[in-house]
């Protein structure tokens, strides 16, 4: 039972860094969006449209519940949304090694709105800043390991989170060498 879960704001290059770390470790790639879109048959903005965010949230937070209890080795990226859930932070915690890609909001507008099929209002950067508000705290608390993508291209992330994972540190419930981090009761570790 070993995993690396990606979290992140949309837009903090999870799909990019993740594709490439699970390559780079040799381990499958799980992507929440891809998962959304085969059980689903929809794309999370389709979800949204139809059945309302609660509802998509509802959606993407079953969909990491089932890949952290997965037995494969994988890397996954996780919804944005589902760190506001109790229930996804304490199974992250018990089952993987948490890293969170950090970056600014005016970073996270200008990349999210390069993708499509993302359920965004108006005001992206607005959206985001609220976003980063809320959320970043309970990342804080969560991750294993923060990286700072706001001027680092996805292959330097991932080349930071495998030396962060191969280091012998201390090993984590998830199998994987445990970087210090909040929850282990040491500040969390920052590469870059």
């Amino acid at each position: 039972m070993e995993r690396i879960a990606l979290l992140g704001l949309m837009g903090s290059g999870k799909t990019t860094v993740g594709e490439r770390l699970a390559l780079r470790l040799g381990w499958t790639y799980r992507d929440n969006d891809g998962e959304l879109l085969a059980r689903f048959g929809a794309s999370a903005a389709q979800l949204k449209d139809r059945n309302g965010l609660d509802a998509l949230h509802a959606a993407e937070a079953a969909v990491l519940l089932d890949l952290l209890n997965s037995e494969e080795r994988s890397v996954l990226t996780a919804a944005a949304s589902t760190v506001e859930s109790l229930t996804c932070r304490r199974v992250l915690a018990e089952r993987a090694f948490v890293v969170w890609l950090r970056a600014d909001a005016r970073t996270l507008a200008a990349r999210a709105t390069e993708g499509s099929g993302r359920p965004w209002n108006d005001d992206v950067e607005a959206q985001l800043r609220t976003q980063v508000e809320y959320r970043y705290p309970l990342l804080e608390q969560l991750a294993d390991l923060t990286v700072d993508t706001t001027d680092l291209d996805g292959e330097r992330v991932a080349e930071q989170i495998a030396e962060a994972v191969s280091s012998p540190v201390v090993s984590s419930p998830a199998g994987v060498p445990a970087a210090a981090g909040p929850r282990r009761g040491r500040p969390a570790r920052h590469a870059g």
